[in-house]
């Protein structure tokens, strides 16, 4: 058996990382080396719109430039890039663009949005979004100025939510305009278009004669938005992390201007970020809602996996949802309940964990008071319930609590105040210590995400938190923050579960 202090744990930054729109899982793209109308789904055939392909993908239109700029006289050309996820974005570089529209059309059975990068006479370029239901046209919003762009520039369109969007341009690898839009009578999370998997983007453009819009690098991905936030490392019923071939599987809120949760992995030194998944949660009704700050457990006496999401955006209060199919891959949908607890209407940050020596599911969560939010921590003789209070701090506030074995003994962690991580004792809930790291956030609130991470005939315990900056304001943060601790001999390890077996794949 091993002994280790945790007070005594000295956590050392390894990583500290902002994925803005760059951590993604490809959808769908167009190569423009192999571009023909017998590769490529094209809309508006006939059309005086040619489109060609080589090292980008050229719309153009013949006749002279400059001729009147006239809706009769603008013709257009679409076509197809992928279908699309929850939660995800639209890159494309702009190499020219003389005159008229490039557009982004999100397609539906009963409506399309184009997004549309303007350019004529009287401006130099700016955006536009119109909505169209039934051909016929229900909203145009005037998005904003684009200004004089030096060719080539990226243009980044983000689908976060049920009815937003933010699109970003930038140039030299620079930001130089952003834009947040709120769509009217729109919902992206309607059941009618992702049972039928009906959603489509589409890339087009809508000249005058003369123009060109010639583009490279389209491409459709699921994405990681502005910020992850709200880290919960995949789980098995004695809190081991899940750890196969050499990645960590971790929970995160994907942040845009609305979120949704997602799964990551990460290899053993806190690098090689990838998206795996994203999750939505059917209440029933007409639409799914993305619920988020899950914690995700895999049980391996039922081999269920577990999910507890909070309801941020609706009740704030806790959920639960199963399944025997691995989730952490592509895009997962799950049928949901409320938690059978002692609700408040304003709870969060539940932790699921199973105590052998008691029999008992345990589980710390924040519970809201007038003075900030209590730790409690919940028992159970069955996962979905009914729970009950064990013990709770007559202190606040608290966020982000999770139950971990250190050594022989097992402990609370939990975010309180700035860059502060709270050691509590299991199950009493006294304050034992605070943990020693180094590399701050700077940031109020953030969880302490420990556990214990294999290297050979060694090991120590990794730590993984967030910043609370906000891109896009509101609840668009953060960065991440990855450390090790010290090393410790695992020769005494051995009995003390503190790795799943490897040998066992879950689900099988």
């Amino acid at each position: 058996m091993v002994k280790i202090d945790p007070t005594q744990l000295k956590f050392q930054l390894q990583k500290a990382d902002r994925r803005f729109c760059s951590t993604k899982r490809l959808l769908g793209r167009v190569n423009s080396q192999c571009y023909s109308d017998r590769l490529y789904q094209r809309d508006h055939k006939e059309a005086g719109v040619t489109v060609s392909g080589g090292e980008t993908v050229t719309f153009a239109r013949e006749g002279q430039q400059g001729a009147a700029d006239t809706q009769e006289s603008i013709q257009e050309s679409r076509i197809f890039v992928s279908g699309v996820a929850p939660f995800y974005q639209i890159d494309f570089a702009v190499l020219q663009h003389s005159g008229g529209e490039i557009q982004a059309v999100l397609s539906y059975p009963d409506m399309e949005i184009v997004i549309a990068l303007q350019k004529t006479a009287t401006s130099d370029s700016k955006v536009t979004i119109q909505i169209n239901k039934e051909q016929q046209v229900q909203q145009r919003i005037e998005v904003g100025e684009l200004g004089v762009l030096p060719s080539p520039y990226q243009v980044c369109m983000l689908v976060s939510g049920a009815d937003k969007l933010a699109l970003f341009v930038s140039t030299g690898g620079k930001i130089v305009n952003t834009f947040q839009v709120a769509l009217a009578g729109v919902d992206f999370y309607q059941k009618a278009y992702l049972e039928t998997q009906a959603g489509q983007v589409w890339i087009g453009a809508a000249l005058p004669a003369g123009a060109v819009c010639e583009l490279g690098e389209i491409a459709v991905s699921q994405s990681c938005g502005v910020g992850q936030a709200d880290p919960r490392i995949l789980h098995d019923q004695a809190g081991r992390p899940i750890i196969e071939k050499g990645r960590v599987f971790v929970a995160m809120t994907t942040r845009g201007i609305e979120d949704i949760q997602a799964i990551y992995s990460f290899d053993l030194d806190g690098g090689d970020w990838r998206l795996e998944g994203q999750l939505l949660f059917d209440l029933g009704g007409d639409t799914y809602h993305n619920f988020t700050a899950a914690d995700i457990m895999f049980n391996e006496a039922d081999q269920h996996w577990y999910v507890f999401p909070v309801s941020h955006n609706r009740d704030h209060q806790l959920y639960i949802g199963k399944t025997t199919q691995d989730i952490r891959y592509g895009v997962s949908i799950l049928d949901i309940q409320q938690l059978d607890y002692p609700k408040s209407g304003n709870d969060e940050d539940f932790y699921c964990f199973f105590d052998r020596q008691e029999n008992k599911w345990r589980a710390p969560y924040c519970k809201a008071t007038s003075k900030g939010y209590q730790l409690h921590l919940l028992e159970a003789a069955e996962i979905a319930g009914p729970w009950q209070t064990v013990t709770k701090t007559s202190i606040t506030s608290f966020t982000g609590p999770i139950i971990q074995k250190i050594g022989e003994e097992t402990y609370i962690f939990t975010g309180r105040g700035i860059d502060t991580f709270e050691i509590l004792s299991y199950p009493a809930l006294e304050k034992i210590g605070e943990l020693t790291y180094n590399g701050k956030t700077e940031s109020i609130n953030i969880w302490p995400v420990i556990f214990p991470l294999p290297m050979g005939n060694k090991a120590c315990y990794a730590m993984l938190t967030f910043d609370r900056i906000a891109p896009l304001g509101g609840w668009s943060y953060g960065g991440s923050y990855f450390y090790k601790s010290q090393l410790f001999d695992t020769s005494g390890w051995a009995d003390d579960g503190l790795f799943r077996e490897q040998k066992t794949a879950l689900n099988q």
